[in-house]
């Protein structure tokens, strides 16, 4: 929906993901409500060629946020005074990695049959090698004491490679 160019000034390219592409519309809302917002939101868009929902790797419609021609993308950001973009995350609790959409909770309930994880809650936190970087902060089961680096290496045999958590801490209890 937005291009960059290698001419735009260092700042431009290191804070946004460029103007937006030539018959696309953009608009913000408040995810909540979606009441257009003027400083930030929900990245909306409209285009002659658009979208009607997002598939699963198999072609199953798994949502659909097109209203009226135009598509939630579950980005969240803010449409600079300047006509630039700028993407702060999601607000659905995925990311793209590996080109492919990466559902956090999916992730979880994985890691959470792994013998000695009570519970799991994933983050996306930097960058890695394959997009956005994902962190699982994981509580044990009574008496359990399995390292971070056994947690890693148990979601190979557990989760595609898209969504293996770059690092995995374990805490005691989870904040409430």
């Amino acid at each position: 929906i937005a291009s960059g160019s290698p001419t735009d000034d260092k700042e431009v390219r290191s804070q946004t993901v460029g103007l937006p592409m030539s018959g696309v519309k953009l608009r913000l809302k408040n995810p909540s409500s979606e009441v257009e917002m003027q400083e930030g939101g929900e990245i909306w868009c409209q285009h002659s060629s658009g979208f009607e929902g997002y598939v699963n790797a198999v072609g199953q419609s798994i949502t659909s946020t097109a209203y009226d021609h135009w598509l939630a993308i579950k980005d969240l950001g803010k449409l600079r005074s300047d006509g630039y973009l700028e993407v702060w995350g999601r607000s659905d609790r995925s990311v793209n990695r590996d080109g492919l959409l990466v559902l956090f909770a999916d992730i979880e309930k994985e890691i959470e049959k792994i013998v000695g994880i009570d519970t799991v809650v994933v983050e996306s936190y930097g960058e890695s090698q394959r997009g956005k970087g994902l962190i699982a902060f994981c509580v044990l089961t009574k008496g359990n004491n399995l390292s971070e680096k056994e947690i890693r290496a148990l979601c190979f045999d557990k989760l595609p490679k898209r969504a293996i958590p770059d690092r995995a801490y374990v805490l005691k209890k989870f904040p409430l």
